[in-house]
C-alpha cells in the first residue's frame, strides 16, 4: 500500500491539463475507434468536477489538476475502459452460421454426390467477415445519399431488362441487387427520427415509391413480397417507440390505422387474384395463380387449384408418409424425385425429413430459426438505435425466408415463392446475399461497444 501511494503521486502529477490526461487514457484503449466513445463520458465528468470547483472559488488552473486528481490514475482508468470498449466478436452466432454452412454442403453431397460452389462459399465468407469489421455507422453519416441511390437505384434495377432472366416469375438481376434495400430502409427510417410528420411522409412516400417500382414490373413479386413486409415491420417498431416523435398516443392510433389498411389490401389483393384475374395488372400470371391456387388449397376450394399445384400437392402427400425417425416405408426417395425434381436442389427440409426423419427436419428449422432469434436477441440489447435497426431489419429477414421455405416444405401451405433456406440451400447467388446480409448484421453486434449513436443528416 505504501508503495502505491508513493506511485500515484508523480504519475498524476505528470498531467497538469485535461488534453494530456485524455490522451494519456485513451492511449490505454487498443480501438482506435472506440476512443471517442469510451473517454467521452471521462471528459464530461472532468468538467463537471472543475466547474464545482470554480464555484467554490478555486483558480481555473488549480481547480482543472484538482478534478484530475480526484478522477484517479488515466493509465489504470484507460485499461479498465479498454476491457470494455473492445470488439465483441459474435461466437454464438458464427458457430450456428457455419453449422448450417456445413450442413448444407453436406446435404448438398449426400442429395447431388457432388457440391461445386467452393468458390462462391469463400468469397460469401469473406465478403460477411469483411462487413463484420466494417463501421455500420457509415451509412448514416451518407444517409441522403442513401436516400437518392436507393429510390433511383430501385427505379433503374426495376426497368433494366439486360440480364434481367425471369425464372419460377423472378427477375434475377433484380431479386440479387434489391437486397441492398434491406439495410437501407433502416437507415433511411433512422434518418427520420423526430421529424414528426414530415418525417412519416417522407418515409412512407420513400416506400411506395420502391413498392410501386416493383409493382409495375412483371418478374418481381419474390422481392416485393419480402420488402413489402420488412417495411411494415419497421413501421410497427416506429410507431411503438414512437420514433416520429408525433407522441404515444397518437402512435398506437396510427399503428392501428396501418393494420386495418394493410388488412383491407391484403383481401383486395386476394380478391383480385381468385376472382378477376384479369385486373391485376400489378402481378405476373405466375404469382397471380400461385397466390389463387395458395388460397384455394388452404381453405379447401376447388380441386382445380390442384392441378396447377401439382408439385406441392405431391410433396404435401410424401410428408403424410414421413416417419417421425428414420427414411420413410414407402417407394422410396427416388421414385418421389420423378415427380418432385425440385427435391434435388431446393426443397432441403423435405428431404431431410422424408429420408432421416421429420424430427431431423424440425431440428434444421429449429436451428436455422435460431440464428435469427439470437440475432433479435443480441441487436434488441443494442444501445445503438441505428444498430438496432439494421440488426432487427436483417434478422427478419432470415426469419421470414426460414418460416415460409418450413412451411412449404412440411406441405402446410404454399409459400415456394420464397424458396431458400438461409446458408443451407443451393444456390450461389443466393450464398452471396445472405453472406452480404449476415455480414451488416454481425457488423451491429462487434461495434455495439465501439461506435457512437450517430447523428442524421438532414435529408427532408
Amino acid at each position: 500500500m505504501p508503495f502505491d501511494k508513493y506511485w500515484e503521486v508523480p504519475a498524476l502529477e505528470l498531467y497538469h491539463s485535461t488534453d494530456k490526461y485524455m490522451e494519456a487514457l485513451q492511449n490505454q484503449i487498443s480501438c482506435k475507434r472506440a476512443r471517442a466513445l469510451a473517454t467521452e463520458e471521462i471528459e464530461v465528468h472532468i468538467q463537471e468536477q472543475k466547474a464545482a470547483y470554480r464555484k467554490e472559488g478555486i483558480e481555473e488552473k488549480q481547480a482543472e489538476e484538482k478534478a484530475l486528481k480526484d478522477m484517479g490514475d488515466p493509465l489504470v482508468i484507460g485499461q479498465q475502459l479498454n476491457e470494455v470498449h473492445r470488439p465483441k466478436v459474435p461466437w454464438i452466432m458464427l458457430g450456428i452460421i457455419f453449422a448450417l454452412i456445413t450442413i448444407g454442403v453436406f446435404l448438398q453431397f449426400d442429395m447431388n454426390g457432388t457440391f461445386r460452389g467452393y468458390a462462391w462459399y469463400l468469397l460469401g465468407i469473406g465478403l460477411m467477415l469483411l462487413l463484420q469489421v466494417s463501421d455500420y455507422t457509415i451509412l448514416m453519416r451518407k444517409s441522403k445519399r442513401i436516400w437518392i441511390l436507393t429510390v433511383v437505384g430501385t427505379f433503374l434495377i426495376c426497368h433494366i431488362q439486360t440480364g434481367n432472366t425471369i425464372i419460377n416469375g423472378r427477375q434475377c438481376l433484380v431479386y440479387y441487387s434489391s437486397v441492398i434495400l434491406i439495410p437501407a430502409l433502416a437507415v433511411m427510417l433512422y434518418s427520420c427520427r423526430n421529424k414528426r410528420y414530415k418525417g412519416m411522409a417522407a418515409f412512407c412516400l420513400a416506400c411506395f415509391s420502391i413498392i410501386f417500382n416493383f409493382l409495375n414490373t412483371g418478374g418481381n413479386q419474390t422481392r416485393l413480397f419480402e420488402i413489402t413486409l420488412i417495411c411494415i415491420f419497421l413501421f410497427i417498431i416506429a410507431f411503438a417507440w414512437d420514433w416520429f416523435g408525433v407522441g404515444r398516443k397518437k402512435s398506437k392510433i396510427l399503428l392501428i390505422f396501418l393494420a386495418a389498411l394493410l388488412f383491407l389490401l391484403a383481401g383486395m389483393i386476394l380478391w383480385i387474384c381468385i376472382y378477376q384475374q384479369n385486373k391485376a395488372v400489378f402481378l405476373s400470371e405466375y404469382r397471380m395463380e400461385q397466390i389463387r391456387c395458395t388460397v384455394l388449397n388452404l381453405f379447401g376450394g376447388e380441386e382445380g387449384a390442384e392441378s396447377v399445384q401439382y408439385q406441392f400437392v405431391k410433396l404435401r402427400e410424401a410428408m403424410e408418409q414421413a416417419n417421425w425417425i428414420g427414411m420413410a416405408d414407402c417407394e422410396g426417395l427416388e421414385a418421389i424425385m420423378e415427380f418432385l425434381p425440385m427435391i434435388a436442389s431446393n426443397r432441403i427440409i423435405f428431404y431431410v425429413s422424408f429420408h432421416y426423419g421429420i424430427l431431423a427436419g424440425l431440428a434444421l428449422t429449429f436451428l436455422t430459426i435460431s440464428m435469427s432469434i439470437v440475432g433479435m436477441y443480441f441487436v434488441w440489447r443494442q444501445k445503438n438505435t441505428l444498430g438496432k435497426m439494421i440488426g432487427l431489419s436483417c434478422n427478419f429477414f432470415f426469419l421470414l425466408q426460414t418460416i415460409c421455405y418450413s412451411l412449404t416444405d412440411f406441405g402446410i401451405i404454399d409459400l415456394s415463392m420464397l424458396e431458400t433456406l438461409p446458408f443451407i440451400s443451393a444456390g450461389n447467388k443466393m450464398f452471396l446475399t445472405f453472406s452480404f446480409i449476415m455480414g451488416m448484421n454481425l457488423s451491429v453486434y462487434r461495434n455495439q461497444n465501439i461506435v457512437k449513436e450517430p447523428i442524421a443528416g438532414k435529408v427532408i
